[in-house]
């Protein structure tokens, strides 16, 4: 049955309440949110409905417009949604990523990290904590038989979440209680045009095949207020698992500074294979930051296995790397590796999300080489080193250096030129 403009609004509201009651403003945030807008159906009644709460809840809307290269229509369905925005009132910038054009593989996941990325640069910016996606219905239920086909576990079959976190912000998506067909008729009646993407009829997609696969069986009885009981269940035993691991993450992590996080091997081993999984995956995802990006659960599984065979042996994954020192494992990132030097200009710049080098204008940093290692080792004892920053990470981390490439500063001091390492863990 399709809903009224009437019942779409207040489901709309709805959910965009239920979202700021559990990520709310801080009162020290500019009350701006974000919203991605790719000109379709979906993302054009999201800017409307999003458009309209903006206004009266005194908030800034920011919208970030994503051109692809990908199509030759994707220029002119950018500069159509900008141009939707200046007639509501609403910032709007469009965001080019020429690199795609030559991507032959995974096109669609690829262009969908590129995207994210991309939008989290802005969002970090302009201090937006709340970005909105266009999500539906009729996703929710494509992602799970997409999910299932490739064996996900728990986690993976709840499907998506109304708020999930990306970096240092919140993804947002208030339409997943409504409807494909009832926002294309909020559309219709209120005469909001919108583009349409080819690639949503290509055979080629597994999402399309998807989509093609449910309605022939709902013609066969499948109810989408049945499947979404499902789907909730699912979340509800998904979160009560993530709250034992939260609990046993604190209870076992022993170290945690400069990006790395460390735990006791046997504390590790007590718990059940589960919790070690999950575990596993949220010390991958806090060292990178990243708690959207896809790790397959086959990966972790392997990546466990290794773990409990491994005799001191470096593991990699998600950009990770883990290193065994007997009972204590290592987990840090494997580091923005950089051919050559690279010039260090204004008084602070981020470098793989946990690295902040500060007050060193004029000097250049590179990634650590071998012939470094006795400059740390006149610096700083053995033992001392190891307590600052385990030694294998030590190469994951850049130094700072002169024109004549001298190192300048062992990295772990807070006066004078310096680098300053982001314990973004801590906090």
């Amino acid at each position: 049955m399709v809903v009224n403009n009437k019942d779409i609004n207040a489901l709309f509201l709805d959910a965009v309440t239920s979202v700021f009651q559990k990520i709310p403003f801080k009162q020290s945030d500019k009350r701006r949110v974000g919203v991605a807008v790719s000109g379709g159906a979906d993302s054009m009644a999201l800017l409307y409905l999003l458009s309209d709460w903006a206004k009266t809840n005194d908030a800034e809307l920011h919208v970030f417009t994503v051109d692809h290269c990908l199509r030759q229509e994707s220029a002119d369905e950018a500069q159509f949604v900008k141009e939707h925005c200046g007639k509501l009132g609403v910032i709007c910038e469009i965001i080019t990523l020429k690199n795609l054009a030559q991507t032959t593989k995974a096109i669609q996941e690829k262009a969908r990290i590129a995207r994210y990325n991309a939008m989290a640069e802005k969002c970090y910016n302009l201090d937006i904590k709340h970005l909105f996606l266009a999500h539906h219905g009729d996703d929710q239920e494509e992602t799970f038989f997409m999910r299932l086909l490739k064996g996900s576990g728990l986690k993976g079959l709840g499907a998506m979440e109304d708020i999930s976190f990306y970096n240092d912000f919140v993804l947002c998506r208030p339409l997943l209680g409504i409807s494909k067909a009832d926002l294309l008729n909020y559309l219709g009646t209120k005469d909001i045009p919108f583009k349409e993407d080819p690639s949503n009829d290509k055979d080629e997609y597994l999402r399309v095949r998807i989509r093609k696969l449910l309605t022939g069986l709902k013609d066969e009885g499948l109810e989408t207020e049945h499947l979404n009981l499902s789907l909730s269940r699912l979340q509800k035993a998904d979160q009560a698992l993530d709250e034992v691991v939260s609990h046993v993450f604190k209870n076992t992590v022993t170290f945690a500074k400069f990006g790395i996080l460390g735990f006791s091997l046997n504390a590790f081993k007590n718990n059940p294979e589960e919790i070690q999984i999950r575990f596993l995956e949220q010390c991958l995802r806090q060292v990178r930051h990243d708690f959207e990006s896809f790790i397959s659960r086959q990966s972790i599984e392997t990546l466990l296995d290794n773990l409990k065979s491994s005799q001191n042996k470096p593991l990699t994954l998600f950009g990770c790397f883990l290193y065994c020192d007997e009972d204590d494992v290592y987990v840090g990132s494997e580091g923005a590796q950089s051919d050559g030097k690279k010039a260090i200009s204004g008084r602070e710049i981020l470098i793989d999300d946990r690295i902040i080098i500060k007050d060193c204008n004029g000097y250049n940093y590179r990634a650590y080489q071998e012939k470094d290692a006795q400059f740390f080792k006149n610096k700083l004892s053995e033992i001392l080193f190891k307590e600052i920053c385990p030694l294998p990470f030590r190469k994951t981390i850049p130094v700072i250096v002169d024109e004549n490439d001298e190192i300048i500063t062992s990295g772990f001091h807070n006066d004078g030129k310096v680098i300053f390492l982001c314990d973004a863990l801590e906090k």
